[in-house]
């Protein structure tokens, strides 16, 4: 039906929250701000889905306002009236990348690109910053970060955190961030903004590739959330492996869903790319738990905040 069709189409594209809702989370009162997180998640399906150039203006302005009193940083949700000072953390934090970057991708206007531009640089250089005071590794190994919050695979069924390091999911989206901003130096054809960036993101990809990558072009890190975001963002050794690897994992995970913020969001999109369209959806199509048709058929319009919010029955589950 249609309203299966919507939600299918929404969870194809990479989201948590239905768009009415966007940038916000669950229902419940302590969800309902705009979570930078979420909003930078559901972008691409918003954009795909509505003429959202309006709302996202408005949004990453009050992004520009919290990250200035930040110095840099992005709170974890805004308007935050200043009362969000954790500032950084991945994936949350790259809302001020991606976003306008979203915006320019499905829009096509350069003005939104120099318009957002000094958010972008400053979040960019907030980062660089920190990795330079702790080493200059090019990896985002220090702070605080979420990493694939709720994920399946953590080391019990109520874990909060996933099996996926969370120092490896914030550099591949350092590496990420620094690419935005580089890309958005060339598009608005500041050639020196472009270099000193570009030259930053190779560091980067080197780092993360030395760390995390064995000498045979393996990753090293077994995770389905892993996989995803290595496809998603094109850092392998050599291609075929990481394609091969990733296949394997979805086979010993029985086609289940066990990547969380991060890995589930994407992990349609990625196994597609890969060119595993057929498990693709067999992993979107499946109605056990975990997975999107478990909660469509329990009467779920919208993304649940865990996917055993209601147990098979209906009844509420003691899951926190």
């Amino acid at each position: 039906n249609e309203k299966m069709n919507r939600l299918l189409l929404n969870c194809l594209w990479g989201q948590r929250s239905n768009f009415v809702d966007v940038p916000t989370d669950c229902p419940q009162r302590d969800e309902r701000l705009g979570w930078t997180g979420d909003a930078e998640i559901f972008s691409g399906t918003a954009c795909y889905q509505m003429d959202c150039r309006a709302f996202y203006e408005k949004y990453l302005t009050d992004l520009r306002i919290e990250q200035i009193e930040l110095n840099g940083g992005i709170p974890g949700y805004a308007p935050s009236f200043y009362e969000e000072k954790e500032s950084a953390r991945s994936i949350w934090a790259d809302a001020a990348t991606i976003i306008p970057w979203n915006l320019y991708r499905y829009y096509g206007n350069k003005e939104v690109l120099k318009k957002h531009f000094p958010l972008m640089k400053d979040y960019a250089d907030f980062i660089i910053r920190q990795d330079n005071e702790n080493g200059g590794s090019r990896l985002y190994n220090f702070g605080f970060h979420l990493g694939d919050w709720l994920s399946q695979d953590g080391i019990s069924p109520d874990a909060l955190r996933g099996g996926t390091s969370e120092y490896f999911i914030a550099s591949v989206y350092y590496y990420n961030t620094i690419k935005i901003v580089a890309d958005t130096a060339a598009t608005l054809a500041d050639s020196e903004r472009e270099k000193y960036y570009r030259k930053i993101q190779n560091e980067i990809k080197t780092a993360i590739l030395s760390e995390y990558f064995t000498k045979t072009g393996r990753l090293a890190i077994d995770t389905q959330t892993a996989y995803v975001i290595c496809v998603k963002f094109d850092l392998y050794t050599d291609k075929a492996k990481l394609v091969n690897g990733f296949a394997k994992r979805l086979k010993n995970d029985n086609y289940r869903i066990k990547g969380g913020f991060v890995g589930a969001t994407q992990l349609v999109q990625s196994m597609i790319k890969c060119g595993l369209t057929d498990d693709a959806f067999r992993v979107l199509y499946n109605e056990s738990f975990p997975g999107w048709l478990y909660c469509v058929n329990l009467g779920a319009t919208t993304i649940w905040e865990r996917w055993n919010s209601l147990k098979p029955d209906a009844s509420i589950s003691g899951t926190e």
